[in-house]
């Protein structure tokens, strides 16, 4: 057994291997189809910049929770507004295109409607910016709309602190 499908049965035992695991994936794509756009989704080149240096990704991404950064980052990065900026200037510096594939929206992730505002004027106006879908949003409804997914949040202690995104639900 050879190429990605041995890498695959192995499983990355760390972040390089997942970079070199990114890289064997593109490569296997790229030779199948050259012209097949390759989206990294690993969301590693926070703590591993040289993911970036992978040839094959034609785009990269990174979910953004900032209630998620003490569990997930150790405390050590902070998500703010200018976090979305910071990120996509340091992948097109690369070469690559930037998705910001998910962005919490609730209060526990941005305390004001003040702060969700900024975040969604950087991403409108950053020209780094490729795309930034809303995590939570489903399924049409029958007049064509989108439905937002977060059941609603009775409990208004749950509402503060947990993950419902029932602040600013589009």
């Amino acid at each position: 057994m050879c190429g990605p499908i041995a890498a695959f049965m192995g499983g990355p035992k760390s972040i390089a291997e997942v970079s070199n695991w990114v890289e064997t994936v593109g490569r296997h794509i790229k030779q199948a189809d050259p012209k097949h756009l390759y989206l990294d989704t690993s969301g590693i080149f926070r703590s591993y910049p040289k993911v970036l240096d992978n040839r094959s990704p034609d785009m990269t991404n990174f979910e953004y929770y900032p209630h998620w950064d003490a569990a997930l980052g150790g405390g050590l990065v902070k998500t703010t507004a200018a976090s979305f900026t910071r990120d996509a200037a340091t992948v097109a510096a690369h070469g690559k295109v930037y998705i910001v594939n998910e962005l919490g929206w609730d209060r526990t992730n941005w305390k004001t409607a003040d702060d969700l505002q900024q975040v969604l004027d950087i991403l409108a106006g950053d020209a780094n910016v490729s795309g930034d879908p809303f995590w939570a949003l489903g399924a049409h409804l029958d007049n064509f709309c989108f439905q937002p997914i977060p059941a609603e949040a009775r409990q208004l202690p749950f509402a503060e602190s947990g993950e419902c995104g029932e602040w600013w639900a589009l």
